[in-house]
């Protein structure tokens, strides 16, 4: 038997093994005896022994509780002598005849497990498809899809061999499994196109399997000498996953591109424009929280020097600043925030490329230096209407909004989405800035019987408010949306068992699985003690971009760098996947949150 065999038997009678110890045995049932001495048989290894006692017990009472373990004892009997096919029938009559007994997810396991001794790779496949589908005991099995991965690297199938590996690595919690698994996903990834790679990155969650399919991907490409693609590929394999074991060897990799590509040369200077002092300071000490972090797990200090300046969101000063930057020769400048404008004017002038952190309108048009990396109301309205009218079928909405700015812009972004999507804007309702007593215009609600959603776009405190009044002046059988403002704890405090089902978009959501945004959360709150929010993930992402761009510039000075920046097609991040188009916008897909009990649950992605 080989190693791989080994393996799998040893994860099967550890899954047996879980739910044979103790088989809930009741002393006065009948037959209770005969069957607990044909346990100790089984347990000491006498066999035959024990399979003449559970013959015995079936032959007495073949409805009695203990029947199915009977069965079942019988189908791992065979297993072990590897009669296969006689076990395999005993373990199938435990899957046919006892639905309820909690050996059938075992049993499954067994059956496949049989039919891979016997090397009929493509009937586990199809066996395993059923089970999965059938049996919610097996969702989460590592076993089984470790069988399944071994199935398809048996019939040479790297790309299916990755997927269920890596599934399996991901519910195992046993280190030695874990190991063996992650071996044999490095020598199936091995085996993989560039085309399966990428597919793969789609698909698999799991943060090893992700490390080495990024790692994958990028020594392909040095392979087959494509220099750029491959230090791009290496800096955000070591951006994100600083402390992989293919990490230095991936360091060591670009050290050698340099030479090639000449990538990197002499050192570059980062301006970051931020709000550190005034209004807007909360937001622009986030945000260069995020910068600092990326710039040092991507390790590029000895390469990159930063210049910062607090705009302290003064237009004037953000427009000065840019000019300074200029005669520093900076090669790139992240933010502003809320002086975009301003900076992004005197950025377009001198030709550096700008990638700046705000909603505001048309900021891209300024110029084709200008670029925004940033979550703006259309990207939300255009998620949430999507999603409520595809997914949960929904085609009659409300507005309920406060009559100021954002209020307005959300609005007006949500009116041109619906109507793009023909769906039907029942009612517009608003209320003061103010108010507190919603009770007028919710029986303004009222009055339009037809509602199946209501939009309330406004901030956790007065959602908080207007949602309890929602349910107590009887409009309550409607769908809630909101914007991001209303990922707050606040909300869940204030109006979590009114708010239950209610739908959001944002752009971050720190709870994910994804191998991105669970090494940029745990790395944030070890080196600032605290969870990060959307405004540090995009700052973040922003700096990877840009380190992204400078490598495939080689070297080059602005005019490089913002041909590289409008190149970036596939960047994944903590916000996740981002491209920019035409106008020098970031496309990327939103977060669709759901409030679920006292917490927030991802419902989608769109």
């Amino acid at each position: 038997m080989n190693l791989r065999k080994i393996s799998i038997v040893a994860a099967v009678l550890l899954l047996t093994a879980c739910v044979s110890t103790d088989p809930g045995l009741d002393r006065t049932e009948p037959g209770a005896e005969l069957f607990a001495r044909a346990e100790r048989s089984f347990r000491s290894g006498s066999y035959r022994k024990a399979m003449i006692q559970y013959d015995d017990y079936l032959s007495q009472f073949p409805t009695g509780p203990q029947a199915s373990i009977a069965i079942f004892r019988k189908g791992e009997i065979h297993h072990r002598w590897r009669d296969y096919a006689t076990s395999r029938q005993y373990y199938e009559r435990v899957v046919d005849e006892y639905a309820r007994s909690r050996f059938v997810s075992s049993a499954m396991l067994g059956i496949l497990q049989t039919l891979y001794d016997e090397r009929r790779y493509r009937e586990i496949i199809q066996k395993a498809d059923v089970f999965l589908r059938n049996s919610e005991g097996l969702e989460r099995s590592a076993p089984v899809f470790t069988i399944l991965g071994d199935a398809y690297a048996a019939l040479d199938s790297p790309a299916n061999a990755v997927y269920f590996y890596a599934k399996a690595h991901e519910q195992s919690a046993v280190p030695g499994n874990q190991d063996s698994l992650s071996r044999r996903m490095k020598a199936a990834v091995n085996k993989l196109s560039t085309a399966e790679i990428l597919a793969l990155s789609e698909r698999v969650t799991d943060s090893a399997a992700q490390g080495y399919l990024i790692y994958a991907l990028g020594m392909k490409a040095v392979d087959e000498k494509r220099y750029d693609d491959a230090v791009r590929t290496l800096s955000q394999f070591i951006a994100v996953a600083p402390e992989h074991e293919y990490a230095a060897e991936a360091r060591r990799m670009l050290q050698d591109l340099e030479g090639v590509t000449g990538v990197m040369s002499g050192r570059h200077t980062l301006g970051c424009l931020l709000p550190l002092t005034g209004a807007y300071a909360h937001y622009g000490n986030k945000a260069l929280q995020g910068i600092e972090l990326a710039l040092n797990h991507a390790g590029l200090g000895e390469a990159i020097d930063i210049r910062i300046e607090d705009t302290a969101s003064d237009s004037n000063r953000a427009a000065d600043a840019v000019l300074e930057m200029a005669r520093e020769n900076v090669t790139a400048i992240i933010g502003p925030i809320n002086t975009a404008k301003a900076a992004a004017l005197k950025a377009q002038d001198a030709q550096i490329p700008i990638v700046v952190l705000t909603q505001k309108p048309d900021i891209t048009k300024i110029g084709d230096y200008v670029f925004r990396n940033f979550m703006t109301p259309q990207m939300q309205v255009q998620a949430l209407v999507t999603y409520a009218m595809q997914m949960m079928g929904i085609q009659k909405f409300a507005i309920l909004h406060p009559r100021e700015k954002y209020g307005q812009v959300f609005l007006e972004a949500f009116q041109r989405e619906l109507q793009a999507y023909a769906g039907k804007l029942v009612t517009v309702q608003s209320y003061g800035v103010k108010d507190s007593d919603f009770s007028a215009v919710i029986g303004r609600l009222r009055r339009h019987g037809d509602i199946e959603a209501l939009f309330i776009p406004d901030g956790a405190d007065k959602a908080g408010l207007i949602i309890p009044q929602l349910t107590y002046h009887g409009f309550s059988n409607v769908q809630l949306l909101g914007t991001n403002l209303w990922h707050s704890e606040k909300l869940i405090r204030t109006a979590g068992r009114f708010a239950q089902g209610a739908i959001f978009t944002d752009i971050f959501y720190s709870a994910s699985p994804s191998p991105e945004v669970q090494v940029f959360v745990r790395n944030f709150r070890t080196r600032f003690g605290e969870s990060p929010g959307f405004i540090e993930a995009l700052a973040y992402d922003t700096t990877l971009m840009i380190i992204e761009a400078l490598h495939a510039a080689k070297g080059g000075g602005g005019p490089a760098v913002r041909r590289s920046i409008s190149q970036i097609r596939h960047f994944t991040g903590a916000t996740g996947e981002t491209r920019f188009d035409d106008t020098g916008d970031a496309v990327k897909k939103l977060q669709i949150l759901k409030i679920e009990g006292s917490r927030f649950e991802a419902a989608g992605v769109w």
